[in-house]
């Protein structure tokens, strides 16, 4: 089969591509490896599609070069990706509370049916449960060679995502081939995803979800604090909060580095104030035993913990002196576990890793080892943090490398 452009990889980045490629007049055929495309799309801001957000710049990305990803956000402007999504139906809005995007129907199918319907206007093929086995440019021209069929074309764009989310067509068999021809390669980890940890009272907290201050240190170096929703779980710790973090730490945990977590319970309070507010509290002729008494400022859950952590005897509010408080104080204040592994690709939304920028124009997105070649979305080593920015980045280098392509003879 014959076209002027094959796209491997379904994704958002894919679609997109298509999309801009064929409206300049190029022949086109997306080889998807699932049977149906853009379940990663279908997943985003939980079905809602968080498709992008208001205020993009370089550091809202993990990259070893950031001046490439700034030639590509300054080359691909929000209302680039405003026109285009406008140019297919779909009205795009702000969230209610801060600069995320979403689609004004908050529906993602609607996103990709929107796509889809587009695509299909244009005469886009789409060729689904084609497993990539390898491709090899020859004469000019691109040969795709999957377990079924060979395709044939002048250009290629691999989209091929990461990883991540297997369950949701992850993968990382493009990087595998890419590896091979010689491409350098930084290895994929999992990222904005759940921490593990051994720590022997996450039984009795699961399920508690609470507004916390985390503090991830690194060998004992504070590396990242962010304040925000925290869930107890049996095999350790996730929330917004937590995802968020794993950025900053999901490479130290690669390289065997000792991760502590230290859990701010009460963050609206200073040490002092929350001293005061215990001291206040004390009643000694009420004599509550201290796992009851921390009930009146603590979930109950974190109340038992705490008790026991404080002290392995039974104390009442009799007990209480300044020496006891203080270290009670320090356990709402420092609640510190260790993190000792992420839950892995299959718990991850996105991952750090892959085709190293260097290797890539960012002005096109074209290889700069073999031309007529662009890589685009998630499988380049441009990570962005929670709240539509790889969303962002994969519309961002789908319209910069289609647009060449559709612009070339």
């Amino acid at each position: 089969m014959k076209r002027d452009l094959i796209i491997i990889g379904g994704g958002a980045a894919g679609l997109v591509s298509g999309i801009i490629a064929s409206r300049g007049g190029k022949s086109v055929v997306i080889l998807e490896k699932g049977k149906k495309v853009a379940k990663k799309l279908y997943a985003s801001g939980n079905g809602k599609c968080n498709i992008g957000n208001a205020k993009v710049d370089k550091d809202n990305y993990f990259c070893n070069d950031k001046e490439f990803i700034d030639t590509i956000l300054t080359n691909v402007k929000l209302e680039n990706i405003y026109q285009f999504f406008h140019s297919i139906g779909l009205e795009i809005i702000k969230g209610d509370n801060d600069n995320r995007l979403f689609p004004m129907a908050k529906s993602a199918s609607v996103v990709v049916e929107l796509l889809l319907c587009e695509l299909k206007r244009y005469n886009v093929t789409i060729e689904y449960e084609q497993n990539i086995i390898s491709f090899k440019k020859s004469k000019q021209r691109y040969e795709v060679i999957t377990d079924t069929k060979k395709y044939i074309s002048k250009h290629l764009i691999i989209a091929t995502g990461s990883p991540a989310s297997p369950n949701l067509g992850g993968n990382s068999n493009m990087l595998n081939i890419l590896l091979d021809m010689g491409y350098d390669i930084t290895p994929p980890l999992p990222a904005l995803v759940p921490l593990k940890s051994s720590f022997k009272w996450l039984k009795s907290l699961a399920g508690l979800k609470i507004d916390a201050k985390s503090t991830a240190y690194i060998d004992g170096v504070e590396s990242i604090s962010i304040r925000g929703d925290l869930l107890f779980t049996e095999y350790g710790v996730s929330g917004l909060a937590i995802l968020d973090i794993s950025l900053y730490i999901t490479k130290a945990l690669s390289e065997y580095s000792y991760i502590k977590l230290s859990i701010d319970l009460l963050p609206n309070y200073s040490k002092k104030q929350l001293f005061n507010i215990l001291q206040n509290r004390i009643d000694k002729n009420r004599n509550l035993t201290i796992d009851i008494w921390l009930k009146g400022v603590l979930h109950p859950k974190l109340a038992n913990v705490i008790s026991h952590l404080v002290s392995k005897e039974v104390l009442n509010e009799s007990n209480l002196n300044r020496k006891l408080l203080n270290r009670i104080v320090y356990q709402i204040k420092h609640f510190d576990i260790d993190i000792e592994d992420t839950r892995g690709f299959k718990y991850a939304e996105v991952a750090i890793g892959g085709i190293k920028t260097y290797q890539i124009d960012p002005k096109n997105m074209e290889s700069k080892i073999d031309k007529d070649l662009y890589f685009c979305g998630e499988i380049v080593d441009i990570t962005g943090k929670r709240g539509g920015y790889n969303l962002h980045f994969a519309w961002c280098s789908a319209i910069v490398a289609s647009s060449h392509i559709a612009k070339k003879c």
